[in-house]
């Protein structure tokens, strides 16, 4: 559960960037390393979040990833924004199923603890927007909240 909170505010975080960061001499170099081994080659930003570190990735292709790691190197999880129409047909399925009068207006993909989450922001006709996780299958994530943009449930 915690690890899926991660996910999701990873995820939140690289909607919203922010331009603030440290320097990369200031984090350790388990953590730095521990980013720098999946992503050879890329540019990294950093953050300091409490006692964890989340790493901006700007890899050569031009994918952007945010990589959340523990001061220790471990790699908590990763995410990343991704076209609506990259998404799964049964994820895209299961919206069209269980949500008919919303559309998706963003996409990211969470990766972590061996398997891939989507987070969806969809949106009504009527301006309404929600928040959910599905997994690769369409299910939805049983242990997560649906949630409206306005932070409700």
């Amino acid at each position: 559960m915690k690890q899926q909170f991660l996910f999701l505010c990873a995820f939140a975080s690289l909607l919203s960037c922010s331009d603030e960061g440290i320097p990369a001499a200031e984090v350790p170099a388990v953590v730095r390393n521990a980013v720098q081994q999946q992503y050879p080659g890329a540019d990294f930003n950093w953050e300091q979040e409490g006692g964890q570190y989340k790493a901006r990735v700007e890899t050569k292709s031009g994918e952007e990833w945010q990589v959340q790691v523990s001061a220790t190197g471990k790699v908590l999880g990763r995410s990343t924004s991704i076209p609506v129409a990259a998404l799964p047909e049964p994820v895209r399925r299961a919206v069209r199923q269980r949500y008919g009068g919303y559309r998706i207006t963003e996409a990211g993909r969470l990766a972590g603890a061996g398997r891939t989450l989507y987070q969806l922001v969809l949106e009504s006709r009527k301006g309404r927007g929600l928040v959910v996780v599905l997994r690769e299958t369409g299910a939805e994530k049983t242990d997560t909240t649906v949630r409206t943009t306005d932070g409700r449930n």
